[in-house]
């Protein structure tokens, strides 16, 4: 699992608070929301540039899917002690 560690993943409380924590932990360098305009903005080098490709989706999908992947092995490893 790329870029958090399992254990946060982990321990996140599993609700949408404890999945845009993860999400913050992981890709709150590259995306940051803006509550006048109710966009997402993408880090693109140089400056904040508002998301129009809609790239934050596909990040929260990993976060959403890093976090149920580390509930699988948890419970693999849980299961073949």
């Amino acid at each position: 699992i790329e870029g958090i560690s399992v254990d946060y993943l982990l321990k996140a409380p599993f609700s949408d608070t404890g999945n845009a924590e993860c999400f913050a932990a992981e890709f709150g360098n590259e995306f940051k929301y803006n509550k006048t305009s109710k966009t997402w903005h993408i880090w693109n080098g140089t400056i904040w540039a508002e998301d129009k490709l809609n790239k934050v989706e596909g990040a929260i999908l990993r976060t959403i899917r890093s976090r149920q992947s580390a509930v699988l092995e948890e419970d693999i490893g849980q299961s073949e002690k």
